[in-house]
């Protein structure tokens, strides 16, 4: 943001030309240190005595309005260069997200095709038990006739 821009009169202007300014690391209370102060703010009680209680901002708003919007034209036009440049697609994740929204389809789509892997498997395993408990529960049935048949003819 300490980028300045040269404006169609010719001169190049920064945040600091407007009296925006931060109060500076060593200065600043915690994590308060690239909060923005605009000289001479009579609200703003650190940079309220800057510029001699002028408010420097304001001044430059009615002294040349047209130049301030400019200027700040160019800084949010920049700005949005700059996040659109960092925010591109990746293999990671979409244009403009945040979270890796790219890698977790992949992940989601691996986890799908495991589960589904290990269902079939499972369902395998279950039908291959049901055959042998099946074909158990006919052996039992065919000895117990046979023992039944065995008792009979032994009078038991």
């Amino acid at each position: 943001m300490a980028q300045g821009f040269t404006l169609s009169d010719g001169k190049k202007y920064s945040l600091a030309s407007f009296g925006i300014k931060t109060q500076g690391y060593l200065a600043a209370a915690e994590n308060e240190g690239y909060m923005f102060h605009i000289d001479g703010d009579s609200e703003d009680e650190i940079s309220a005595g800057y510029n001699g209680g002028n408010n420097s901002l304001m001044k430059a708003i009615q002294d040349n309005p047209d130049m301030v919007q400019e200027f700040f034209q160019k800084m949010s036009d920049n700005l949005y260069e700059k996040l659109d440049k960092k925010m591109q697609s990746t293999t990671m994740n979409s244009k403009f997200s945040i979270y890796h929204d790219k890698k977790m389809k992949r992940d989601y789509d691996d986890y799908t095709k495991t589960i589904k892997k290990w269902e079939e498997k499972v369902s395998a395993m279950e039908d291959k038990y049901y055959k042998k408990f099946a074909a158990m529960e006919k052996a039992l049935s065919s000895l117990q006739s046979s023992t039944s048949a065995l008792s009979g003819l032994l009078g038991s």
